[in-house]
């Protein structure tokens, strides 16, 4: 049963030849991404001696999303009266 999204961001071409090749061979393109996922963990399972998985930290304790700090708007130099 599936439980969760993912949402990534790709080029729009890239994302079209994708989908066009999965079309080619009959296959949803969704099927296709959750096979290589699989092989790729399967993958690194075997050549890295496990996968850690973002529910795991050295505590047991979910890690929280990390963010990317937000740059501040730069604010324009006002000009003092002399």
């Amino acid at each position: 049963m599936k439980e969760a999204g993912m949402r990534i961001r790709i080029e729009p071409e890239l994302r079209e030849a994708f989908v066009s090749a999965c079309r080619g061979q009959a296959l949803p393109a969704a099927r296709v991404l959750r096979t290589f996922m699989k092989e790729y963990v399967s993958k690194c399972e075997r050549t890295q001696g496990g996968v850690q998985t973002a529910t795991e930290g050295a505590s047991g304790k979910a890690r929280p999303h990390a963010r990317k700090p937000t740059a501040k708007p730069a604010t324009k130099a006002t000009r003092q009266p002399t």
